[in-house]
Parts: C-alpha cells; structure tokens; sequence
C-alpha cells in the first residue's frame, strides 16, 4: 500500500463523507464506497470512527455547526433584532431548499437517521442550528423589543416551524417554494406576535 493511502486524516475522510452522503444518502453510502473515495482500507476509517453511523453523526455535527455559523454571520450586517432574524431566515431557506446541501439531506431523512443511529445527536445538532436564531430573540428579549418565551420554548423552532410549515402547505398546494415576499411575510407575523 503506497504511503498516501495510510496517511488520510479524518478531515478529509469526513469531507468526502459528507459529499457521498449528501450525493446518495445514508442508507446507500457504504464504508467500502468511503474508503475507496479516500483512498485508504476500512481498517483506516475505523480508526477514527466506530461505525457508518459515528462517520454519519460526525459528519452532521461538523455541518450543523459551519450552518450555525454561516446563519450567525448572515445576521451580522443588521442592527435590529427583527433584520437580523430575516437575514438569517432567508439564508436558512436558501440552503435548506438546495438539494444537492447536506441539510437537505437530514432534514429529508431525519427519522431515518435517528432510527437508524439513536446515538447521532439529531437533537443537539438541530438546537445548534437553531441557536443563532434563539441568541437573537435572546438579546430582543433583554432589549425589551420582544415578550419572553415561556420556559422551555425556542422562538427560532415556532419561526423555523411556521418557515416550513408555510413552505409544506405551498407544495401541496402545487406552489413553488416560498418566495422572498412569503418570507417576509411570515418573519412579519411571527415579530407582530411577540413583539411587547
């Protein structure tokens, strides 16, 4: 075995996991396809993780957390609460709605991936994505711009829920996907409910 096929790091492993998962899907991607797109043995990706499925889950967690940031950094240019919420939104959307994006991907199989890997940390990894929507609402809150959620609420899952659920609703419908104006209209609604 030549020197480069031993020497593989688990970034890179994890980079081209994530491209063979996000191109055909958990259940589809085997070790065997990692490895030989890596260029190293099985033996080498077990080295670093226990199983498809610890290779899957860090995968996520290394997506959801750049997503996190590329959401907090997508806020930054605004001042008020409410058009860094709407930045933020429609950058969500737009990767989201991307099929050939890993979070399609997880938000797509999502039931199957905690089904199939209970130890994935779906939940973790959503409240991660989440939490620059929830660190804004935060400040909102101590500003006095917008009510408290009650204990045990996350504001970003009832905005990022009415986002989908309004998305959802036009698909059936036969729609396209939610335009800039419904976005702006739902980020409207959800601010005009909590607004003090």
């Amino acid at each position: 075995m030549s020197e480069n096929r031993t020497h593989v790091g688990k970034e890179k492993i994890l980079e081209k996991a994530e491209k063979l998962f996000t191109e055909h899907g958990f259940q589809a991607v085997s070790i065997r396809s990692i490895a030989d797109i890596c260029g190293v043995t099985n033996a080498a990706l077990y080295y670093h993780f226990e199983d498809k499925a610890a290779l899957f889950a860090e995968v996520m967690k290394r997506h959801t957390q750049r997503l996190s940031e590329h959401l907090a950094q997508a806020g930054e240019a605004f001042e008020s609460p409410k058009d860094k919420i709407y930045a933020m939104a429609k950058e969500y959307l737009r990767l989201v709605s991307n099929r050939q994006n890993f979070m399609f991907l997880i938000r797509h199989h999502g039931r199957e991936i905690r089904e199939s890997n209970p130890r994935s940390g779906f939940v973790e990894m959503v409240t991660d994505v989440l939490s620059p929507f929830d660190d804004v609402l935060d400040q909102a809150v101590e500003s006095g711009d917008v009510r408290p959620f009650p204990e045990g609420y996350s504001g970003a899952s009832i905005l990022i829920g009415m986002i989908h659920g309004l998305s959802g609703y036009q698909r059936i419908q036969g729609g396209d996907a939610l335009r800039e104006e419904d976005l702006e209209n739902v980020i409207d609604y959800f601010w005009n409910g909590i607004k003090t």
